[in-house]
């Protein structure tokens, strides 16, 4: 996309046990590393069931809305939705949104 590469992933991989800080920290901590190698334009992840965003990454929200998954792992509620964002091809993500999803 406009010659940017991405790094999309699960996201399991980034170890957050809903400490202090929340996911912003473990993420920017797994991603500082990971970009030691490689630094794409932005990180796109989802796994913890929450939506949130940063200039760098990207955490998609829960598909599935709010289960025992997201209990375990000490996520807030949120209701089923996916992370949408518009790239521009000289300016870069100009906007990101979320699509609420029906949870029926």
């Amino acid at each position: 996309m406009y010659g940017k590469e991405f790094r999309i992933h699960h996201g399991d991989n980034v170890t957050y046990g809903g400490g202090i800080g929340g996911l912003t920290i473990p993420a920017e901590k797994a991603i500082a590393s990971w970009n030691k190698a490689r630094t794409p334009y932005i990180d796109i992840f989802a796994h913890h069931h929450q939506s949130f965003q940063t200039p760098r990454w990207i955490c998609n929200g829960p598909l599935i809305g709010y289960n025992a998954y997201s209990l375990a792992i000490k996520a807030g509620f949120e209701p089923p939705s996916q992370t949408f964002f518009l790239l521009d091809s000289k300016r870069g993500r100009t906007g990101t949104f979320p699509i609420f999803l029906s949870d029926l």
